[in-house]
Parts: structure tokens; C-alpha cells; sequence
């Protein structure tokens, strides 16, 4: 039986509100009706279209307010909502002599090929250019590709690239490692030179400096004109003090309204020509055709505009939202959009202590939501359906009951897309307190709302379960015992730690899989059959910034980490790697970035442990520039407003589905790519969004040999060695160089044991 057929609901007496209320409503209406067998009756579907355009509209809105054009007209993603500094100004500060380590000038977050360039008032022979990066918040491998171009002429100036970058993360003058690009005997002239680096980038640079070949000492480019594409709530007319930090004004600017500029309506339609040309060859060619004829022709009816000394704002809010509405319908061809149906749950963000550890604990919780199905997302009229409307606990302390009003968490579809396993807790507590009415549990159903069982209880808190090849459950659970080493902000909290563990499907035969004495987060498969998780590295750590990806076997062996725990600046990259995932076709990952004093929400990264770990972002790339990174990129008073984007599921290394809300509140499912295009599909005004994941069959990674004798299975099969196996280790076979001559006299060994008493 399908999940998404479509009836009329009758609601009796109760009111209809939008979204929320609609969901609400058809469970009052359900509870109305009786309480239904073992197996439910088919989940209604709820038509969403009429209500969800409006907030399709909104959030384009709201985009529009965020928009600011560039003085020559070049269009920018973001900048401040008002600041009286031009890209002129700004530019300055980077050929002003200052050097610093920090923002010489800072073009718009996300900005895609941002540019800066001197013009050095007539053309020189040139010997080299020094470029001095920014260094300060993880910022210097965002310049990893940076190019050199030069033009002769100020009027129209052809530009030609002298110089591309290898990828490799230069430093400035902080490291004393510039980039020196050397044009000697190179016979390259130029009256302008511009620096771009390809993409989507936040770019900054503390310096640069130009030297002629007739006078190779002499810095042509100090005290120059200079510009840039575009300006930044970063930019300043100059360059910024040594003490200058990242803070919120002391009285928040008045909303800015919505103009509707046509400079960004173009913006989008170029946008959409982007898309067309990235999904060309891999879609219906005939409707793809069709969409570009039609933004064509929007986009010469724009044209014509241009001359016009006044447009009325209700003709450029009409053509603003036709172009939206024409770009949505081609980013909803792109072929890895083809699904129907995306699960998801909905839920309040907890309450009690603002925490990475206590956001799972249930006593924090705040009763409502559910676990939903969104039908035909990609169509002018989706649907919701509750999956759990009409569902009955069929095993367990809960057995015979709704899971009324409760709290969900975490939701993970099996590999053939059928069975749906979730944590929720009936949030029943009292104050602070570990019970089985308070903790959270874990649950299983069928992906069309049948068979719900409860498949763990008692006063430990379950989560985060995942389906394992082998037919186990991985999850993570207090049970191992030991408590948070520091919470000394958290009194009177007890803290336990919760560890990776597995059971059986059923619930039975419950193992430990991680010792670890600090929490773990958030396990997922990846393509090899490996676990990969976050976990908190914490004795002799950083306490705040050391909670990465892991990997390990699904019996627990070898667990590893990608990047060290020990960066060169606690500001160099994200403090935590939450909700990861392992890209279809890819050895990448992708995750959220999120604060230690925090929820796990904040700004999306791929993660590649190809390169090298330079102790600082080697190994990360941001994928929502415009989001920085909460609390290691502006601290704690930044952390909430930056909580946007959450549990991306990836569809390539370019596409994902995910959480997001500009103002961190009230966050819905939404379509993104790596090049910063973004579609709303869904929202419920009353309660954020959570988890969305394609409804759909997906390959199982391989079953890795199970080495432990941990599990039933295990234990029932004879050991033919008769013994364990242990590893040998060369302890000069490391990633760091010993000093020549080194002698190893005597190994220290640390038994790392859990504490046994709260914080």
C-alpha cells in the first residue's frame, strides 16, 4: 500500500490552520475516530501547496532584503543590511602597508569568483607579486587556488591569467610565508592586477604587494586605488586593528525591507541558466529546453527595463518571483531528484542547558512532533502524511499506545527503503531525571506507518540509531557507565556519557562497542561498511574543540580519527563534526559544523581525508560559506544566530537535501548545491523540521568479518586459534618526524578510565 494517496479529511468541529495546524488537526481527528487495530489503516495524506507557496515566497523574500548590488552593478549574494563603506574603500586596506594577519579588505560570504585589483596608474614591466593571506579563523585555505591576472588598460581591460595557484594553503606574515609569484624574465606587463580565486568564496586577503622589474625593491601597489566585486559586514574603509574581533552591534539595525532590484533579478536568471547548463545531458533535454526558452525570454523582458529611470516595485516584484518560481521548476530537473518521497521528523530544539552533551537528554526535550513523510516534493502540490496518525505500540512497556505528545529524534531508513527506526521519549519528566518516561527509547516501523515496536527501555537515553549491513543496530546509549568530565556549568546535571553500542534488530543481545570514556555522536555507514561518528577527544585536549569524525569496524575494532585533535588554532577550523555522512560515489563526507555550547546545527562542510592534515582546515570545505562556523569563527554571542543549517543528506558531492532557516528558528527541508542555489520544500511554521531522507531503496555497503566475541553470533562459534590477536606497532613509523639519532628507552602506557562520579 502507498503512503501518498490523497483523501478528504473530516475535521468535525476542528479548525484547519496552516501546516502545523493541518498536521495537528488530522491526529485530533484520528484520536476522534477511535483507536485503530495492530495494523493501522492507510496514513492520509494533507495537500501542503497552497500554504507552502506563500512560504516559498517568503523565504524568497526574505532572500531579497539580504541583497545588495555592487556600485557598478555587479550583483552579491550577502553583505550588510547598512554600512557606508564602498568596495572601493574596502579594497584600500589591502595595498595599504598594514600587515597583520587579518582582513586587508573581505569581499561578500559565498561570493562566486570574487575579485580584487590595484591599478598602479601605468603600466610596468612586472618582477613579482607578494600576496600576504589572512590567517586568523580558519580562513587561509580559502585562497588555495588564487590566480593572478593583469590588464594594460583601465577602460575595458582584457585581463590574462599570468599565475594559478597549485592548492596548496599559503600563510602571510604572521608564518613569515607569503606567496611570492616570481614574474622575472617572464616578460608579463600590466597597469592592473587582479587577484580571483574560482568559485564560491568569502575573500579576504591582509596584503598585497607588486614590484616592477626596472626597481624590483620598491612596492608599486602601496597607497594605489584599488576595488573589489563586493563588500562584506566584514569590510572597512582601510584595514582592521590588531584587536579588532567579530561582535554584534550594540543595537541590532532596523529590518531592511525588500526592494526587489532588478540588478538581483538578474542575478537569479543567471542562476538558472547555471543550473541548465549543469543538469544539460543528464536530464529530459525537451523540458529543459523549454524552461531555459521561457527564461529567455523573462530575461529580455528584464532587458528592457534597464533604461527605465523608475520601475514600480510591484512590476519588479512580479518579475523577482517569476524568475524564482522559473529557476525553482529547473533545479527540480535535475535527475538525482528523483524521488517522490522524503521521512522526516519534526521537533522543538530542547530546552535546558544550550549544550552539544545535554541536547539529548530527555528530560531536556520539548514535547511535540512527529514522523512525517513529504509526498511529491517536487511537484506545485506536495503532501504530508503522519506516518504514525494511527499507529498503536504493538511490543513494549508502550504496547497499545500512540507515541502522544513525546519527542522524536533521529531517524534512519533501512536500505530497502521499507522499515524506519527513530528515538522518541514521552518527555514525562518532572525535572531533571533518567526514567523510562523521560529518556529516550528506541522504535521501529514500517515506512508506511505498520508494525510500530519498541525495541529498548529503561532509564538510559537510546538514540541515533542506524541499520548495519550485517542486520544489527548501531546507536548510542548511556549504558556503559561514566559520567562528563567537566560540567562544571551544568550543576546539578548528573552527565552520564553515552557511547557507540549494537543490538540485534529485534533489541536483543545489546553490546558495547565503544570504551570510550567522553560522548559519541551520530553514527552512520559509510560506502566501505565502516562506522564513521563524532567523538569527543578529551583527555589532554582542548576541552572545547575537539569533537571530529571517527571511524571504526561494526564490531568496534580500530577506531580512528581523520584530522589530529591538537589544531594549531583553536580558531582553524569547526570545534565539532556532527550529523556526518558519506557521499553516494565518494570517499567524501559530509557534516555540520557545530559549537561545543551549542545544538547540533550551524554551517554544512565536505570533508576529504585525502590530503594531508595540516592541523588546521586542509581536510575541510566549507559548502555554506555564507553561514560562518558557530563559536570557532565569533564565539560564544554568535553561536545562536549561526545554528542554520543542520543534518544535510547528500545526493553528490554537489547536492543535498537538508534543515535550514536563515534566522536559526524555525527550520524547514530544503534542496541545496555547492554553488549556493536553495529551495524550500517544505516547512511547518508551528515546529522546525529535522532529518529529511529520500524514500527510496539505496545499496548496502559491504558486511565487514566480524574479529570480536562480543555478540551471541560470536560467542556460539568455536574459536579454531584458540586465542586473541593483538597488534605490533613501529613507533618510528609515525606522521611526525623524530630527530635524527632518536633512540627509543621506554613506552609510557595511559589506561584512560571513565569517571565514575557526576560532574
Amino acid at each position: 500500500m502507498g503512503i501518498c494517496r490523497c483523501g478528504r479529511l473530516a475535521f468535525g468541529l476542528l479548525s484547519v490552520f496552516i501546516l502545523g495546524g493541518v498536521l495537528s488537526s488530522t491526529r485530533a481527528a484520528a484520536e476522534e475516530d477511535g483507536q485503530a487495530g495492530a495494523r493501522p489503516a492507510e496514513p492520509r495524506a494533507v495537500s501542503v501547496g497552497e500554504p507552502l507557496r506563500a512560504l516559498i515566497e517568503a523565504d524568497w523574500i526574505d532572500r531579497d532584503r539580504r541583497f545588495v548590488v555592487k556600485k557598478s552593478g555587479e550583483p552579491t549574494p550577502s553583505a550588510p543590511d547598512s554600512q557606508d563603506v564602498t568596495t572601493d574603500q574596502d579594497a584600500t586596506g589591502g595595498c595599504d602597508g598594514v600587515k597583520n594577519g587579518r582582513c586587508g579588505f573581505h569581499t561578500a560570504s559565498g561570493e562566486m569568483d570574487p575579485w580584487w585589483q590595484v591599478d598602479l596608474g601605468a603600466v610596468h614591466k612586472l618582477d613579482r607579486v607578494v600576496i600576504y593571506n589572512r590567517t586568523d579563523g580558519n580562513t587561509a585555505p580559502r585562497t588555495k587556488r588564487i590566480g593572478v591576472r593583469v590588464a594594460s588598460q583601465i577602460e575595458n581591460p582584457e585581463f590574462a591569467e599570468v599565475y594559478r595557484h597549485n592548492g596548496e594553503t599559503f600563510y602571510g606574515v604572521n608564518e613569515n610565508k607569503p606567496l611570492v609569484v616570481d614574474l622575472q624574465g617572464k616578460d608579463v606587463s600590466a597597469r592592473i592586477v587582479r587577484l580571483d580565486v574560482p568559485g564560491r568564496c568569502s575573500f579576504a586577503l591582509d596584503e598585497v604587494e607588486v614590484y616592477a622589474a626596472d626597481d624590483p625593491q620598491k612596492n608599486i601597489a602601496l597607497g594605489k586605488p584599488a576595488d573589489q566585486k563586493s563588500i562584506s559586514p566584514h569590510s572597512f574603509p582601510g584595514t582592521r586593528g590588531h584587536t579588532y574581533k567579530i561582535a554584534k552591534p550594540e543595537k541590532p539595525a532596523e529590518p531592511k525591507k525588500a526592494v526587489f532590484l532588478l540588478a538581483h533579478t538578474s542575478e537569479v536568471i543567471r542562476r538558472g541558466y547555471d543550473l541548465a547548463d549543469r543538469f544539460r545531458g543528464r536530464t529530459n533535454l525537451a523540458r529543459l529546453d523549454k524552461l531555459v526558452a521561457r527564461l529567455q525570454v523573462l530575461d529580455a523582458d528584464l532587458r528592457k527595463f534597464e533604461s527605465a529611470a523608475d520601475v514600480p516595485v510591484d512590476v519588479r516584484r512580479e518579475k523577482y518571483l517569476a524568475a524564482r518560481w522559473l529557476v525553482r521548476e529547473i533545479a527540480f530537473t535535475n535527475p538525482l531528484l528523483d524521488f517522490d518521497k522524503i521521512l522526516f521528523v519534526t521537533r522543538h530544539d530542547p530546552g535546558g542547558l544550550y549544550h552539544m552533551v545535554h541536547q539529548y537528554y530527555g528530560f531536556c526535550s520539548n514535547p511535540g512532533g512527529g514522523l512525517f513523510a513529504l509526498c511529491d516534493p517536487f511537484s506545485s502540490d506536495p503532501k504530508v502524511v503522519n506516518l504514525l496518525e494511527d499507529s498503536l505500540v504493538e511490543r513494549g512497556r508502550l504496547a497499545g499506545s500512540k507515541l502522544l505528545p513525546g519527542t522524536f529524534l533521529s531517524p534512519e531508513l533501512s536500505y530497502d527503503g521499507q522499515s524506519v527506526l527513530f528515538a522518541y521519549t514521552e518527555g514525562k519528566a518532572e525535572g531533571i531525571e533518567w526514567s523510562p518516561k523521560a529518556s529516550y527509547h528506541i522504535f521501529r516501523v514500517g515506512v508506511d506507518g505498520s508494525h510500530l515496536v519498541q525495541l529498548t527501555d529503561g532509564r538510559w537515553n537510546d538514540f541515533d540509531p542506524c541499520f548495519l549491513p550485517n542486520g544489527r543496530i548501531v546507536l548510542i546509549t548511556e549504558r556503559r557507565g561514566g559520567y562528563l568530565r567537566c560540567g562544571g556549568s551544568a550543576p546539578p546535571y548528573d552527565s552520564p556519557t553515552y557511547t557507540l553500542h549494537s543490538m540485534e534488530s529485534d533489541g536483543s543481545d545489546m553490546i558495547c562497542l565503544s570504551f570510550h570514556e567522553t560522548q559519541e555522536w551520530h553514527p552512520s555507514v559509510d560506502n566501505n561498511g565502516m562506522i564513521v561518528y563524532t567523538r569527543w577527544d578529551y583527555v589532554d585536549r582542548d576541552t572545547n574543540v575537539a569533537h571530529h569524525i571517527w571511524n571504526c569496524h561494526p564490531d568496534g575494532r580500530d577506531p580512528r580519527s581523520f584530522h589530529g585533535n591538537y589544531p594549531v588554532k583553536r580558531e582553524s577550523r569547526p570545534w565539532m563534526e556532527m550529523s556526518i555522512r558519506a557521499i553516494p560515489g565518494s570517499h567524501k563526507y559530509v557534516a555540520t559544523a557545530a559549537a561545543h555550547h551549542g545544538l547540533a546545527f550551524g554551517s554544512l562542510v565536505l570533508i576529504d581525508y585525502h590530503p594531508v592534515d595540516d592541523g588546521a582546515a586542509s581536510q575541510i570545505e566549507r559548502l555554506t560559506p555564507d553561514v560562518p562556523f558557530p563559536e570557532s569563527e565569533g564565539g560564544k554571542p554568535m553561536i545562536r544566530e549561526r545554528m542554520a543549517y543542520g543534518t544535510a543528506w547528500p545526493l553528490s558531492e554537489d547536492d543535498y537535501l537538508c534543515v535550514y532557516d536563515a534566522h536559526a528558528r524555525n527550520r524547514g527541508i530544503y534542496w541545496i548545491d555547492r554553488y549556493g542555489n536553495r529551495e524550500l520544500l517544505y516547512r511547518d511554521p508551528a515546529i522546525s523540521c529535522l532529518s529529511p531522507i529520500p524514500v527510496r531503496p539505496r545499496p548496502c555497503p559491504p558486511v565487514l568479518p566480524e574479529r570480536t566475541t562480543q555478540t551471541a553470533a560470536a560467542k556460539a562459534v568455536p574459536d579454531a586459534e584458540g586465542g586473541s590477536t593483538i597488534a605490533l606497532m613501529n613507533v618510528y613509523d609515525s606522521d611526525f618526524q623524530w630527530p635524527d639519532e632518536t633512540k627509543i628507552a621506554a613506552l609510557r602506557v595511559i589506561q584512560v578510565l571513565p569517571k565514575t562520579t557526576p560532574p
